[in-house]
């Protein structure tokens, strides 16, 4: 989000200007749309990692495993 934020017209007008309420509501807006995308494509990529009953995430959280704990 950081990177693409740097690289938006809006928000370096947005900034310049002084307007930083309205930036603040254009970036939340913006990281929810990114968000629900990612949300969709990881259950794409994932479908195990989400119970289908109630949507929610029930996957791995942590590298524990990958860095061999437990």
């Amino acid at each position: 989000m950081c990177a693409l934020a740097r690289g938006d017209e809006r928000v370096e007008e947005l900034h310049k200007e002084g307007r930083y309420e309205e930036l603040e509501t254009y970036l939340q807006a913006e990281y929810e749309t990114l968000y629900e995308a990612e949300v969709e494509r990881v259950k794409a990529e994932y479908p195990s990692f989400w119970d289908e009953e109630t949507g929610e995430f029930i996957g791995p959280v942590t590298t524990n495993a990958i860095e061999g704990g437990n």
